[in-house]
């Protein structure tokens, strides 16, 4: 059977085959993709251990490089601990800023009115806060 260009334009354009067919094969390649990846990541490690052998090194020594990556996992997960320290900090900081803010302008928080300050006319007057 031969499909022809037709059959793929009307394929395209067909929202319910366009569904059925996302609903499908995006699962389906990122399963593929996942496994390949893992096999690949498993290749590797394995080619990285049979150099270091033919090289001469020690179990030890293999050991010690192939746990390396692990250490500066452990610091880059340090290192996202305090930014995130930092960061809350840093909101808490600019949450008070705003509280303070909002305090010398006057906002009554409960009502979503201001009282305005500026000028002669309007002093004293409620408005909405813009």
């Amino acid at each position: 059977m031969v499909m022809t260009l037709s059959f793929w334009a009307d394929f395209f354009t067909d929202p319910a085959l366009l569904t059925i067919f996302m609903v499908f094969i995006i699962p389906i390649v990122w399963i593929v993709a996942h496994y390949w990846r893992n096999a690949e990541t498993k290749r590797s490690l394995n080619a990285l251990k049979r150099t270091m052998v033919e090289r001469g090194m020690s179990a030890d020594e293999i050991e010690r490089v192939l746990a390396g990556g692990d250490d500066h996992q452990e610091s880059r997960v340090e290192a996202s601990e305090e930014i995130a320290a930092e960061l809350e900090g840093l909101g808490e900081a600019i949450a008070d800023a705003a509280e303070d803010i909002a305090d010398a302008v006057g906002k009554d928080h409960r009502a979503g009115f201001c009282e305005c300050e500026v000028g002669e006319s309007v002093k004293g007057q409620r408005r909405p806060c813009g």
